[in-house]
């Protein structure tokens, strides 16, 4: 049975994500770029191409929890024999990695920033939004998200159930994509006073972070 708590996590999770500097400041940039071939860029528009944008990051969200799906499946029958061990490898590292954002330390596994290919250059407007999403809720962002998704595979493990990884991955991903339609709704003034914002609580963010990483590993030896 899926829990509140990992879902709550989860959620949580998303929308710090969201919140941090390295995928905060992609947003308004990239929803002013899709617009911006549009003689009256209207705040109607860019909220329609944050929605378009958030519905692709939902998609790729959904693929890397279809995946883990597929191998918790296949993997069943081992991992089932050895669930204490996967909570206490899971305790560890969540251990570390909130640790890290609570210091100011972030350990990061050393992936490289991916540019969107040179076949997105021209491609703007309604129908671009999705795929952008696609792109950056997946490897696009994969430098500055994958620490933080670990805790919600370990989550879903720690449940024993396949479903729990769509749930606690649908919830991570729907926590990630408020912000995003928030900042395309706001007109520019205001987008550029909530960057300035939530950049000068950097620190706190990353606190945050941390403490809910804390808790999301010690969860897992009373969460089933």
């Amino acid at each position: 049975m899926v829990e509140l708590v990992p879902l709550s996590l989860s959620f949580a999770i998303g929308v710090t994500c969201s919140l941090m500097a390295c995928c905060l400041g992609i947003y308004p940039g990239l929803f002013a770029y899709l617009q911006s071939n549009v003689q009256n860029p209207s705040r109607l528009r860019a909220g329609l191409l944050s929605l378009g944008f958030a519905s692709g990051v939902l998609l790729a969200v959904l693929a890397v929890s279809t995946v883990f799906v597929v191998l918790q499946l296949q993997l069943m029958s081992l991992m089932s024999q050895a669930m204490l061990y996967v909570d206490i490898v899971g305790f560890i590292l969540m251990a570390l990695i909130g640790l890290g954002y609570l210091t100011g330390r972030t350990i990061r596994i050393p992936l490289p920033s991916v540019s969107p290919p040179t076949s997105f250059l021209a491609f703007r407007g309604y129908l671009a939004a999705p795929v952008y999403g696609i792109f950056f809720g997946g490897p696009g962002a994969a430098h500055c998200t994958l620490m933080l998704v670990i805790p919600i595979i370990f989550l879903s493990l720690s449940a024993q159930d396949p479903t729990a990884f769509f749930a606690n991955f649908g919830v991570y991903a729907i926590g990630r994509v408020i912000p995003i339609v928030v900042i395309g709704m706001m007109l520019q003034d205001a987008q550029l006073r909530f960057l300035k914002l939530v950049a000068s609580r950097s620190v706190t963010i990353n606190r945050v972070i941390g403490i809910i990483i804390i808790i999301s590993g010690i969860s897992l030896f009373f969460v089933t």
